[in-house]
């Protein structure tokens, strides 16, 4: 295609055999499986956010809804961890277009969208994070304002664990049982982590140590640009190199991601969004009967 859009004249004269009538203007045509992602960037202010929209059912728009069949919906995903890396491997970058997503501290939901995907703008709203697809994927049976995803049977092994801390302190589980444990699962890489945590900072600053204990399970990638963060951001809870094993243990597939274990520790809950004052309490208030 040239710079405006439309095909090249060769190509049009290869594909007319094919598509009969095909002109090669823009937005005219539409090959399934090779023009079915656009990519853009979201204006936050001064800052801008990767996005892109996937026409899933590949009908060469991009801007179909279903309430009826909503994975026949098509997709918008937006670049929450900074990666630059759009598609589905990331459930929590991925969205119907109906959506509500969070963005640094802000929810949004899509206002407008071009049906070629030549542009999308949003809007802010106070309605609940939806995130359909990731509660999809694991079936969340509890909801806290739609932050709380996923529930699970917390291994009892998980209390034997020794971590070590970055700076080389050991950290028993057991001495943090019976009280809330939350695990921050967050990179210095990652934009979404580092927009989040003046909230979970706040939290921090909220709660006594005898009642909620914060570990960062740092995925580092940048020794000094982490310990960096760590500082600026005032994060004093103790802060562990991430594992496979408690990735794989608490099923996490994406950055950032928060496990609430409550203090009788045989749960775990999987947190998206913010975690700020009040949390606890809200969280306290939903589980009641």
């Amino acid at each position: 295609m040239d710079e405006a859009g439309n095909m090249h004249e060769d190509a049009v004269k290869r594909w007319e055999p094919y598509n009969r009538g095909i002109t090669g203007g823009k937005n005219t045509f539409f090959f399934a499986g090779r023009l079915d992602l656009r990519r853009g960037h979201l204006v936050l202010g001064t800052d801008t956010v990767a996005i892109g929209l996937h026409d899933y059912n590949q009908n060469g728009m991009f801007d179909d809804t279903s309430a009826e069949n909503p994975r026949s919906s098509d997709m918008l995903f937006v670049d929450l961890d900074g990666d630059d890396l759009l598609g589905s491997l990331n459930l929590a970058e991925m969205f119907k277009l109906n959506d509500v997503f969070e963005i640094g501290e802000s929810r949004y939901v899509v206002e407008n969208i071009h049906p070629y995907g030549d542009s999308v703008s949003i809007r802010e709203t106070q309605d609940s994070l939806t995130n359909y697809y990731l509660r999809a994927s694991r079936q969340a049976p509890n909801d806290v304002k739609g932050r709380i995803t996923n529930e699970g049977e917390l291994d009892r092994t998980f209390w034997d664990l020794e971590l070590t801390t970055r700076d080389g302190k050991p950290l028993p589980m057991r001495s943090l049982e019976g009280r809330y444990v939350l695990l921050d699962f967050w990179g210095e890489w990652c934009v979404g982590c580092l927009l989040a945590m003046p909230k979970l900072v706040a939290t921090a600053e909220e709660y006594p140590d005898t009642t909620l204990a914060i570990i960062g399970l740092l995925k580092e990638e940048n020794r000094v640009r982490a310990s960096k963060k760590i500082k600026e951001l005032n994060m004093t809870w103790p802060q562990v190199l991430v594992s496979g094993e408690l990735e794989e243990r608490f099923s996490v597939y994406a950055y950032p991601t928060k496990i609430l274990i409550p203090p009788d520790g045989t749960k775990y809950y999987t947190v998206t969004g913010l975690v700020g004052r009040g949390f606890l309490d809200e969280f306290v208030h939903s589980a009641e009967p």
